[in-house]
C-alpha cells in the first residue's frame, strides 16, 4: 500500500499542473494555432474558393471554417444556423434566433453570448440594457465563401430565411478535416495539432484574451466558449456592443480583416453582465448621497448614517467590493498603497485578495477616521468608551457603527450599511460597485491585473503565488491610471465628516 500512495499523489499533482498550464493560456501553447498555421489554412481556403470546379460540399466546408475562425464557435453550433434577413423598423431583432443575419443591409453573425444566466437580475430598470446575443460582422473571406456556397439569389433576398448549410454535420466535419489536412508541397510543413477542427475552434478565444483591451471574460462573451478562468469573471461587468465589435475586429485581423461596426439599432446595447448599473444611475446615486450630507448636516445621528453610507459606497465602487464581511481601514494600507480585502468566504474559510487602494479611497478613509474622532468627542463618556473599544477591536478593518437618536453606539457591518444606503440612493445588488468597476476596467487593464484586482484566481493563476510572474509595480501602475479617473468621471468626490468644512 505504501508504494501506491506516492503514485496517486503524483497523478494528482500531474492533473493540477495540467490544469494550471491550461489556465495560464500561454502564448506559445502547442494546442494553439500559430501565425504560420493560420496563414497556411487561409491560403488553402483561398485556393479552394478560386477553384471554379470546387464541389458544393468543399465550398460549404470553406464557409464553415471561415465561420469557425471568425466567431470562435463550435462546428456543431454553426452547422445548425439559418440565414435570415431583418428590418428593424418592422421586426424586433432581439427576438431573432441565432443565425447569419442581414440586419438593415449589414451582414453579421447573431449568436448567443457567453453571458451568465439572467434569472437573478434585480431592479432591471437601473441596469444596463444587456442583450442575450452578440453581433459579429462577417469578414470579407467569409462573404466570398458565402457567395460561392449559397445561392446568390437566396443570400440577397430582402426578407425571409434559408438554410446556411445543406450538408450534414458529419459530412461538413469530414470535408473541413480534408481542407485542414492539405499536404500539398506548396502548403509547407504542418503540425498535427493544427489539423483539427478543435484547434480552429479554440483560436479566436485566445486571440481575444491576448489582444490589447481583451480579457477572458470578454473572450467568453464574444465566442460563447467556456473557460475555467473566465467563468467567474463573466459574472461582472458589461461591454457595449460597439467596443466589443472593435475588439473582435482587432483580434480576428490575423485571419481576415473587416471594417464592420455594430448596427445602429444595437449601438446603445450591452453584452454581458445584466447587473451592471448604468452610468447615469451611478451619477444620480452619488448626487443623492451628497445631497443627504448637505441636507441635515446639523443632525448628528442622521449625518453619521449618511456619511457612513457614502464612505462605504465609495469604497465598494473603488475596491470592487462584494459588500460582505469587512472593508479595510487606513491602517490596512501598506506603504505601497496595497491592502488585503476580505469580502468572500470559501470552503476553506475566508478568501483574501490584494488590492491597490486608489488615492480618492484613501482620502475618504482618512476623512472617515477624522469623523469618528470628532464623534467620539461628542458622545457621553460611556458611549465614547464603547466606540473606542469597537475601533480597537476592528484592528485594521473599518470600524462601522450606527448612532441612535439617543446617541448610543451600535456596532454594524458592511452589508447592513449598504442595505441602509438604499434610502440615500444606492441601486442594484449589494455588490453593484463591483459589477460597475469590472466593466470600467475591462479594456483598460491587462487580464493579469483584472484577475489580481478582483480575486478571480484558478489553479496556476494565483497572482501572489510562488510561481507568479505578476509585477506588483506594473499592477499598481495599471490600476492607478484607471480607477481614480473612472471614479471622478462618475461623480465621486471626497466628502468630509462632522465638524469639517463641507
Amino acid at each position: 500500500m505504501a508504494t501506491d500512495q506516492p503514485k496517486a499523489a503524483k497523478r494528482g499533482n500531474g492533473s493540477i499542473n495540467v490544469r494550471a498550464r491550461y489556465n495560464q493560456m500561454l502564448l506559445g501553447d502547442w494546442t494553439q494555432l500559430s501565425q504560420a498555421d493560420l496563414e497556411r489554412i487561409k491560403r488553402v481556403l483561398s485556393q479552394r474558393l478560386e477553384d471554379d470546379e470546387a464541389d458544393p460540399l468543399t465550398l460549404e466546408a470553406v464557409l464553415l471554417l471561415c465561420a469557425i475562425l471568425s466567431t470562435g464557435r463550435k462546428l456543431s453550433e454553426l452547422a445548425k444556423l439559418e440565414i435570415r434577413s431583418v428590418e428593424t423598423r418592422r421586426e424586433n431583432v432581439l427576438k431573432t434566433p441565432p443565425c447569419l443575419l442581414r440586419l438593415d443591409g449589414s451582414w453579421g453573425w447573431w449568436l448567443p453570448s457567453g453571458a451568465p444566466p439572467r434569472a437573478h437580475v434585480q431592479d432591471k430598470g437601473d441596469m444596463v440594457r444587456a442583450i442575450e446575443s452578440v453581433w459579429l460582422p462577417v469578414t470579407p473571406l467569409t462573404r466570398e465563401a458565402l457567395e460561392r456556397s449559397v445561392e446568390f439569389s437566396e443570400l440577397n433576398k430582402g426578407r425571409g430565411r434559408c438554410v446556411l448549410f445543406r450538408y450534414s454535420e458529419v459530412q461538413l466535419r469530414q470535408a473541413a478535416l480534408s481542407i485542414l489536412d492539405d499536404d500539398r508541397p506548396d502548403q509547407g510543413r504542418q503540425r498535427r495539432s493544427a489539423r483539427t477542427v478543435e484547434a480552429a475552434e479554440r483560436w479566436l478565444f485566445r486571440e481575444l484574451v491576448n489582444a490589447p483591451g481583451g480579457d477572458p471574460a470578454v473572450a467568453t462573451l464574444l465566442t460563447g466558449r467556456e473557460h475555467s478562468v473566465a467563468n467567474p469573471m463573466r459574472h461582472y461587468g458589461a461591454k457595449m456592443i460597439d467596443p466589443a465589435v472593435k475588439l473582435h475586429r482587432q483580434a480576428v485581423a490575423p485571419f481576415d480583416s473587416h471594417s464592420g461596426g455594430s448596427p445602429l439599432t444595437l449601438i446603445a446595447r450591452y453584452v454581458g453582465d445584466p447587473e451592471t448599473p448604468r452610468d447615469d444611475v451611478v451619477g444620480n446615486m452619488i448626487e443623492e448621497m451628497m445631497s443627504a450630507l448637505r441636507w441635515r448636516r446639523h443632525d448628528l445621528p442622521f449625518f453619521h448614517q449618511a456619511f457612513t453610507a457614502y464612505t462605504v459606497a465609495l469604497l465598494a465602487f473603488a475596491l470592487g467590493h462584494r459588500g460582505k464581511f469587512r472593508m479595510p481601514s487606513v491602517r490596512a494600507i501598506d506603504e505601497n498603497g496595497f491592502a488585503d480585502i476580505i469580502d468572500k468566504k470559501t470552503k476553506g474559510g475566508v478568501e483574501l485578495r490584494r488590492t491597490w487602494v486608489c488615492s480618492l479611497a484613501r482620502q475618504q478613509l482618512e476623512a472617515y477616521e477624522d469623523h469618528l474622532d470628532t464623534l467620539q468627542s461628542k458622545l457621553p463618556s460611556e458611549q465614547a468608551l464603547r466606540l473606542i473599544r469597537i475601533r480597537e477591536g476592528a484592528g485594521i478593518s473599518l470600524a462601522l457603527v450606527k448612532l441612535t437618536k439617543s446617541r448610543k453606539i451600535v456596532e454594524t457591518d458592511v452589508n447592513s450599511v449598504i442595505t441602509s444606503a438604499r434610502q440615500f440612493g444606492w441601486r442594484g445588488s449589494t455588490n453593484a460597485g463591483r459589477h460597475w468597476l469590472r466593466g470600467k476596467m475591462s479594456g483598460k487593464c491587462s487580464s493579469e491585473t483584472l484577475g489580481a484586482f478582483f480575486g478571480h484566481v484558478q489553479a496556476g493563476t494565483d497572482p501572489w503565488g510562488p510561481t507568479s510572474a505578476l509585477d506588483p509595480l506594473l499592477y499598481r501602475a495599471d490600476v492607478s491610471r484607471v480607477v481614480d479617473d473612472v471614479l471622478i468621471k462618475a461623480g465621486w468626490d471626497l466628502q468630509r465628516g462632522w465638524g469639517s468644512p463641507s
